[in-house]
């Protein structure tokens, strides 16, 4: 990883994939914040409506007030 690339570079060496040691922490804030994560699911449409947003995925069908996406 590298951090603050504009004065120069720092390298950051990580014996577990970064994901492993964020997602715990991760996963706790979101059931705090009543938040839902989803992982794995191959999204078809996502549509916008008057209440929210409307995620299609292959299995399920998912309905939100607001939405973060992320893409890997």
């Amino acid at each position: 990883m590298i951090f603050d690339y504009k004065k120069g570079i720092g390298i950051s060496y990580f014996k577990k994939p970064f994901s492993e040691i964020i997602e715990k922490k991760f996963i706790k804030f979101l059931k705090r914040n009543n938040s839902n994560l989803i992982i794995g699911e191959n999204i078809k449409t996502i549509n916008k409506s008057k209440t929210g947003y409307i995620i299609e995925s292959q299995r399920k069908k998912y309905e939100y007030e607001k939405l973060l996406l992320q893409q890997t």
